[in-house]
């Protein structure tokens, strides 16, 4: 994907009067819909993994207190699911670039 292409900058046209537009305290859930939009047009995998990980640290933070076990459960899966994506991506000859891209 080029940067360069007209619906690309389309994109960050509407992103800029999203983020200028909209009221002051509705300004960055603008700017976060219409992210997810973009990544689940562009690299769905992207925006699933992202929307996972903003539900686990939503779902972490979301409570008074914050138990150990729920801190390490909600580290340790986007760290597996990062390693496990690089490690996927990895090269398989020394001349290969990779057969995966990692997502993110």
């Amino acid at each position: 994907m080029t940067w360069v292409r007209l619906d690309i900058l389309g994109w960050a046209a509407l992103a800029v009067l999203l983020a200028w537009l909209p009221p002051r305290r509705t300004q960055p859930h603008a700017v976060a819909a219409l992210t997810l939009v973009f990544l689940s047009i562009h690299a769905p995998l992207s925006a699933a993994i992202l929307s996972l990980f903003a539900l686990g640290s939503w779902a972490l933070l979301a409570h008074e207190n914050h138990p150990t076990q729920r801190l390490l459960l909600v580290v340790g899966a986007v760290v597996v699911t990062l390693v496990s994506f690089k490690l996927g991506a990895r090269p398989q000859f020394p001349t290969d670039l990779g057969t995966a891209v990692v997502p993110l």
